[in-house]
């Protein structure tokens, strides 16, 4: 018997007497295991052999199960939880012993992970704090474990350490291979497992056994000191030696296979295959035992290198297990100091640079995959290197220690290697592998740096932190500037002043020349920018970086950025992926400011010129346009909050971003978290909404920037396209011209150590390279100019080379080095030295264009952009032309001048010009205002200035502006988007039709009949033409798809009866609603399309309820059919596949989804007429069976087409009641759930619905439903409403009437069911039910004389409450079957308010004041007991219910005004929320964990959208369609989904927990949320009102 089965029985007595036995032998434990095989009961027979006593009986007499570690395993996927005040990064509680703690009620940050992979509960275990210890476990602590093992005597102990000596050189043994036999066979795993999983269990039961094991394993005392100290040097042998001899009489081998090794421990790790075979019990025992931990590190960094070099999968599966041991805990921390003299640092670095880098060259270095001949598995420790340089202890012994610091730089340099023979995708997965170590190296001097910064207490004051601080810049310097001058150099040629890469220019680079990774690089680049050190000290003595190696380094990132471009995974759906762009571009600003002007543009140029731009204007501007980033990239690594706007406006000008698409940008933005940006930061710039996020304030286009440049390759030209077209359609609302040029954005101020920077933007030089490039649109036959620049000639050569001339990008940077000169020269510009510039310009000026040539401005005039401008070159255009004087000034006059004539050519730098002469005639308006007269040059206003004027002038107009722009569809790829403001914020401003909860608290209904009236005058006519009537019949444009709400109030209702425990009602008529509903109607299953012959009560009772719950809505616009028809030829609507008439408003601002045209006008006999009738009414029934009936067969069933009317009148009906659902308060009042004039568009569409339903060709009925027999089993008004509809010209009145009596006698029946009127053993006697009903009847409205008398206030309640719902469906039927003549011109006779007062209603309809009057008149005496006798005889429909007694086979109960389909119910704590919801179990299906709960069941759902069991399966078995709420388990997050016809569209998040302000939560593990009854009722509005929901109608 095994241990597993017998540990809660009683303890067996094996021994029957007691005798001294001989020790065992190994030979003989081994024989047992080979003979017997391997199982718990064989371990277990030895294990009683060798200690005398059972398993039980230990685990009994010498207990410690308390003190093990929980060690809980999930047999399937489910929850396990981890607390960051409790617990290390990778220790997790599982449910039960994380909730038995108090870790939410403390308010402790918490994450919730699925566990699927095996992984164990921690709790107990050195992972988790003591104190955090769950209560089963409080006791698992080390002096407890101490204890307990100290009461076990010595010859126990020695007996189980000789069996646990024995079982593991079992393990060895069974691990063992021969030279012949490179892995472990079948049989041997299978044991190793079960051992394995045997000392699983024994973890679980005795942490004694556990430290027993432990040190056998590791052959030393696992002891701690008195301190409880552990030293690893102090190596304490295990005092149970045993010598013993074979039967044979020979010495038994104690370790027969570890020879050189000292334990168990040290072969394995020097053995990787059975490493990896035994690492699995290495690891149970690692869990469960502190000092064990030590040992195994300590083990494993000993062979780290051996283990590392293989680079296989066992070497890196051991790896990655190791690593799982150690990350996110502390112990490993201490093998990063002198603790150990196998430090981890030191072993991971060398490792890499000996063997990674080695085995990873082959991959780049050769032309043919042949060569490869091993694979390399990737898999990195260096990713713990940043978090590690967190702790001030590491980082001040890491930087102290100069080996390990230039072993650290010399593996930087070694990455700059890696080149290749031709080109290869940088997003293989090799590159992006290099590439994460490549950040993990820059990190790391990242967080060296911040951590001397911001550490407080180990240095001892400022002074010593400063001086610690400063040897680290000096040393990081010195070590980076000597391996960048290590570096392999390419061949370089002194020309044009300077060392420049080959010998000219044009000279092709060879992807030879161009490593693919340079760390060296970004390291220099974050060390810059975080130790604010100047670049210009680089180039002193103490570290001298020669011109050579700045020269090499700009290349180098100039010839990737040209070559590669960029890292970008092809398959990424991330807007920005690259953050090595960043460091990239700065280091090019440093070059540029190391190297100067000159010297920086040949070096660009030199590498521009060196590669093939295969006759792509494209591709040549893209890479021309990075000279433009690096005038205007803003590199920071503390970004402030307006820096980090500046990019995430880039993202809010295109249209395309949803909210989540932001949140790549944290990879340029260090400090920003995806959920800040957002969550919060978005939020403040941007419009509301879940999905295309667009521009509050038109004025941040002023930050707009043409040439970002860190947009993802794959979205880079969408963005940039859509970018365009928003500045245009901008441009155009200011009246200006969209074809304009964006000038450059708005930007903070460089720093000090840039400067050089703007140096560059007014040097001589680059207005040069503007002047040759602006110069030849102009003058084609142009040659050069006197004594012009070295890069002259190239760039003529170089610019003809492509079809078009970068134009564009140079007038840009000619805007920018005026933006230079406005910014940064003039504020510093001296008075006097101004009045010494203008003066010298008047001097200019009065020249000839001859003696401008020779001009010379003062030689104490500073450089700048005016005199740059004013140059004057003589220039060569050709033999036939001559030459001639020109300066750049007179090229903006010669373009401004073809512009003003041709209006089309060049108009597009109109914008930069006026720039130019702007700030010209700023500086000085008397010179150049009458150059600008004369020239007719147009100085611009500003354009941010030219914004906030429209904004002042349109306040509350700017949503509107914008969101009329064609949005691009391309980025919404994500089903789940982050979290929805389309819920609409208290600051939103709405329009008159959205709707809110206190929509119609404070309009009136003659205020909303002007409103209708206006609305009506305006979208009489077609939305096309224009035309009405006279043109042709003009039809609604109306959509039809399924709705909720009847369904949910139908199924509620029969529940919540069904289910009443309080009321009396007899369970047998509990019992007969659900099976009559649930069993015999069957609802929303249709199983076959009904026949033309099927009786109408048929319809009635079962189909109108099997058949799926739809509602018809309408925008309101009309169209006339062949204008739709010629629109949708030209704006092909999107193809639908279940059911393909789709398509949206024509009308400007509308674009509703539409899906039905219904003929308006008087209803007539023409064909047209009944030809447009008739598709009406065959695509309603095709929507309704589309599963049954074939699309291009699809046909009209007449005698179900009252289905469509029926049911709109009742979803109206509910959605348009008043309720105080989700009030924050009792003292709250009603609110309506749609507004005036939503309900008063619902009424005109069901009105044009009715009126055409009514042409059906609807032939005579036998016996009209309200008449049937089987109307006990219906709804009263279903039945009298469609008796209507099937026999029109019989008393509409009459009918009616007819259904509310019967109808209230169900109100009575209910009365006397609930008051048990009727003993329950005559439910079936027709006499005494009828008898002691009518005196129910006659004690309620008569009183002893007769005479009618005032209900009891509580029955009155009781009545009203469930008549009123009727009655405001008789006064919908009434309005819309009231005579064309009696309707007005505008409104309906009804209101919200008026149908919400029950009086109202009673005098409206019958002139009544009373509830007894109504009853009185419709219910007599004669009529109840004609009634129920009639009732007591009535057939039963099935079998099914056939038993049930007469009184209590009646169907549907009655509804209550006061009871609406609402959601489960909300704990108000999110902690509460979160401990209920994860409990709700697995998918049956696909085994999943269930993290979501739907709101409208209550239901725990799969989360895969493609399971059968999923959020989109279940949207349409729980009935809850078109919109599904799902709250979301491991976070506060609720997720929306919404669908059209049946097909999923798209969902997005969005909150029900708030923070304790009353905000979305930003930190999503906190606990301390509440539920917001506010951001409920939204949701429960756009529920009940999905028609009008600003969910489903994006322009709302």
């Amino acid at each position: 018997m095994s241990f597993f089965s017998n540990l809660f029985s009683k303890t067996e007595d094996k021994l029957s007497s007691f005798q001294v036995t001989k020790t065992q032998t190994f030979e003989e434990f081994k024989k047992t295991l080979k003979d017997d095989g391997v199982s718990d009961t064989t371990i277990e027979d030895l294990f009683e052999k060798m200690a005398l006593m059972t398993l039980i009986s230990f685990l009994q007499k010498y207990p410690s199960k308390e003190t093990s570690k929980c060690q809980h395993i999930p047999t399937q996927p489910e929850w396990f939880y981890s607390c960051k005040t409790c617990c290390n990064e990778s220790n997790y509680y599982c449910r039960s012993c994380f909730f038995d703690g108090q870790h939410i009620e403390k308010g402790h940050s918490i994450s919730m992970t699925e566990n699927s992979s095996g992984r164990v509960c921690d709790c107990g275990g050195e992972g988790i704090k003591p104190e955090a210890y769950c209560s089963k476990h409080i006791k698992s602590n080390e002096k407890v474990k101490k204890e307990l093992l100290s009461k076990i005597p010595s010859f126990v102990k020695k007996d189980i350490h000789i069996f646990f000596r024995y079982l593991l050189q079992y393990l060895q043994y069974l691990s063992t291979t021969s030279p012949t036999q490179t892995t472990i066979s079948e049989e041997n795993k299978e044991e190793t497992i079960i051992i394995g999983s045997w000392f699983i269990m024994i973890a679980s039961v005795s942490s004694s056994l556990v430290h027993m094991a432990a040190e056998e394993i590791s052959a030393r005392v696992l002891d701690s000191l008195e301190n409880g100290e552990f030293k690893l040097s102090e190596h304490n042998q295990l005092p149970y030696k045993l010598e013993t001899h074979s039967m044979d009489g020979n010495s038994d081998i104690i370790q027969p296979f570890a020879s050189k090794n000292s334990s168990l421990l040290s072969f394995v790790f020097s053995n990787s295959t059975a490493l990896h075979s035994l690492l699995p019990l290495i690891i149970i025992l690692y869990d469960n035992h502190k000092n064990f931990k030590l040992v195994v590190i300590e083990e494993f960094l000993k062979n780290y290198s051996n283990l590392f070099k293989n680079r296989d999968q066992i070497s890196t599966d051991i790896s990655l297990k190791m690593s799982s041991l150690y990350l996110g805990n502390g112990l490993i921390s201490k093998f990063c100091t002198d603790y150990s003299k196998y430090n981890y640092l030191e072993l991971v670095l060398r490792a890499h640079k000996n063997y990674y880098v080695p085995l990873l060259l082959p991959f780049y270095q050769t032309s043919n995959p042949d060569d490869i001949k091993k694979e390399v598995m990737l898999q990195t420790d260096l990713e713990n290197f940043p978090r590690l340089m967190k702790s001030p202890k590491i980082v001040k012994y890491f930087v102290t220690d100069e080996e390990k610091m230039d072993l650290f730089f010399e593996l930087a340099g070694s990455y700059h290697k890696f080149t290749t023979l031709e080109y290869i995708d940088p997003s293989i997965s090799t590159c992006k592998f290099l590439l994460n170590t490549e950040h993990y190296l820059v990190n790391t001097i990242r967080n060296i740096l911040t951590t001397i910064e911001s550490e407080k207490d180990l240095f001892g004051s400022e002074t010593l932190k400063k001086k610690f601080l400063d040897s680290t810049i000096k040393s990081i310097a010195e070590k980076l500037v000597k391996n960048i001058k290590e570096l392999k150099k390419r061949e370089m040629a002194n020309r044009c002043g300077m060392m420049l890469e080959h010998k000219d220019f044009f000279v092709n680079f060879t992807y030879a020349e161009i490593p693919v990774h340079f760390p060296l690089f970004r390291i220099l680049s974050a060390f810059l920018l975080l130790s604010g050190m100047d670049p210009m000290e680089l180039l002193t003595s103490k570290y001298n970086l020669t011109q050579a190696d700045i020269t090499e380094m700009v290349t180098t990132i100039l010839l990737f950025r040209f070559c590669y471009i960029t890292y970008d995974v092809q398959s990424s759906t991330e807007n920005i992926t690259d953050i090595s762009l960043l460091y990239d571009l700065h280091i090019l600003q440093v070059g540029l400011c190391l190297l100067g002007t000159k010297k920086f543009l040949l070096t660009f140029f030199n590498a521009l010129s060196s590669i093939s731009h295969g006759n792509n204007s494209k591709v040549f501007v893209d890479n021309l346009s990075l000279l433009i980033s690096v005038f205007q990239t803003r590199p920071n690594l503390s970004p402030t909050k307006t820096q980090a706007f500046y990019h995430l406006y880039q993202g809010a000008m295109s249209g395309l971003f949803f909210k989540v698409h932001f949140r790549s940008f944290d990879m340029i933005l260090p400090g920003f978290t995806e959920n800040d940006i957002c969550e919060k930061h978005i939020e403040e710039f941007t419009t509301p909404g879940e999905a295309e996020k667009l521009l509050l304030d038109q004025t941040n286009w002023k930050y707009y920037d043409k040439y970002y440049p860190f947009f993802s390759l794959n979205y880079r030209d969408l963005i940039s396209s859509n970018c365009s077209k928003k500045y245009k359609a901008y441009q155009e609302s200011l009246g200006l011209p969209g074809n304009f040029n964006p000038l450059p954005p708005q930007l903070e101020e460089l720093p000090s150590q840039l400067s050089g920077v703007y140096s560059a933007l007014n040097d001589q030089y680059l207005f040069e390279t503007i002047f040759n490039v602006l110069v030849a649109p102009l003058h084609s036959t142009f040659v050069d100019y006197e004594n012009s620049f070295e890069l002259q000639s190239v760039i003529k050569r170089l610019f003809s080379s492509v079809p078009a001339p970068p134009i564009n990008e140079f007038f840009y940077i000619l805007t920018l080095t005026f933006k230079s000169f406005k910014e940064q020269f003039l504020p510093k510009l001296q008075d006097s030295e101004k009045l010494e510039l203008q003066q010298s310009l008047h001097e200019y000026f009065k020249l000839d264009s001859e003696n401008k040539f020779t001009f010379k401005f003062q030689s104490t005039i500073k450089e700048n952009a005016i005199t740059h401008l004013l140059q004057v070159h003589n220039v060569n255009l050709g033999e036939s032309n001559g030459k001639v004087m020109l300066s750049l000034y007179d090229l903006l006059l010669k373009y401004n001048e073809i512009i003003k004539k041709d209006n089309l050519l060049y108009s597009e730098h109109t914008s930069n010009i006026n720039y130019v002469f702007n700030i010209l005639f700023e500086f000085d308006s008397e010179i150049f205002n009458q150059f600008k007269q004369q020239s007719n040059v147009v100085v611009d206003v500003d354009v941010a200035a030219a914004a906030a004027a429209v904004d002042n002038s349109t306040t509350g107009n700017t949503t509107t502006t914008t969101s009329s722009l064609n949005i691009e569809d391309s980025l919404k790829d994500l089903n789940i988007k982050e979290d929805s403001s389309e819920i609409k914020s208290d600051k939103q401003t709405t329009t008159t039709t959205t709707t809110t909860a206190d929509a119609t608290a404070t309009t009136t209904a003659a205020a909303t009949t002007t409103t209708t009236a206006t609305n009506e005058e305006k979208t009489k006519n077609c939305v096309i033409c224009n035309g009405n009537e006279e043109v042709g019949r003009l039809f609604s444009m109306s959509y039809l798809d399924l709705s909720s709400v009847t369904f949910q109030n139908t199924t509620r209702t029969v529940y919540q009866y069904s289910k009443d425990k309080e009321n009396g009602y007899d369970p047998r008529y509990q019992t007969f609603l659900e099976n009559f509903y649930f069993i015999d109607i069957k609802p929303g299953t249709s199983q076959y399309i009904p026949y033309k012959d099927d009786p109408a009560p048929l319809f009635a009772c079962y189909l109108f309820q099997r058949c799926p719950s739809t509602y018809i809505s309408s925008c309101g616009h009309n169209v006339h059919k062949k204008c739709l028809e010629k629109y949708n030829k030209t704006n092909p609507p999107p193809v639908n596949t279940l059911f393909s008439n789709t398509y949206k408003c024509p009308k400007s601002g509308c674009s509703r989804e539409c899906d039905l045209l219904i003929p308006l006008g008087k209803p007539d006999t023409s064909l047209e007429f009944k030809s447009s009738a008739n598709e009406l009414f065959s695509t309603m029934c095709y929507f309704d069976f589309l599963a049954l009936m074939e699309k291009e067969n699809k046909y009209s069933i007449d005698k179900y087409l009252w289905k469509f009317v029926l049911q709109n009148i009742e979803t109206l009906e509910l959605k348009s009641r008043k309720t105080k659902l989700y009030n924050d308060s009792e003292d709250e009042p009603e609110y309506h759930l749609m507004s005036e004039q939503e309900f008063q568009n619902e009424m005109l569409t069901t009105s044009r619905l009715f009126k055409v339903v009514m042409t059906a060709d609807v032939e005579p009925e036998p016996l009209l439903p309200i008449y049937d027999q089987s109307t006990f089993f219906m709804d009263p008004f279903t039945s009298s409403s469609y008796s209507v509809y099937l026999e029109p010209k019989e008393q509409p009145i009459e009918l009616l009437f007819k259904g509310l009596a019967l109808y209230l006698f169900n109100v009575l029946l209910n009365h006397c069911f609930r008051n048990k009127v009727v003993p329950s053993e005559s439910a079936d006697n027709p006499t005494i039910v009828s008898k002691l009903i009518i005196e129910e009847f006659n004690n309620l409205f008569f009183d002893d004389s007769n005479k009618l008398k005032k209900l009891d206030q509580k029955v009155y309640s009781e009545f009203k409450n469930q008549i009123h719902p009727y009655l405001r469906k008789l006064l919908i039927f009434n309005n819309l079957y009231k005579p064309e003549s009696l309707k007005s011109s505008t409104t309906f006779d009804i209101s919200l308010n008026v149908l919400s007062n029950f009086s109202e209603c009673m005098k409206l309809l019958f002139n009544f004041d009373s509830i007894e009057l109504l009853f009185s008149q419709l219910v007599t005496k004669d009529y109840l007991e004609l009634t129920l006798n009639f009732f007591m005889k009535k057939r039963k429909l099935s079998s099914n219910i056939s038993g049930f007694p007469q009184l209590f086979s009646t169907y549907p109960p009655p509804q209550q005004y006061d009871f609406l389909p609402d959601f489960f119910e909300m704990l108000p704590k999110y902690a509460d929320s979160l401990k209920e919801n994860t409990d709700v179990g697995n998918c049956s299906v696909c085994k999943k964990i269930n993290k979501m709960v739907c709101l409208v069941c209550g239901i725990g759902i799969c989360p895969s959208t493609t399971c059968k069991l999923g959020p989109i399966v279940h949207l349409y078995s729980c009935q809850s369609a078109p919109i599904g709420y799902y709250q979301h388990v491991p976070s506060p997050s609720l997720f929306v989904y919404l669908t059209k016809h049946s097909i999923f569209t798209r969902s997005f998040s969005a909150s029900i927990y708030l923070d304790k302000n009353g905000k979305k939560p930003t930190d999503l593990s906190d606990c301390n949320l509440t539920l917001s009854k506010k951001e409920l009722k939204k949701l429960f509005i756009n529920w009940m009102n999905h028609s009008n929901s600003s969910f489903l109608i994006k322009n709302k």
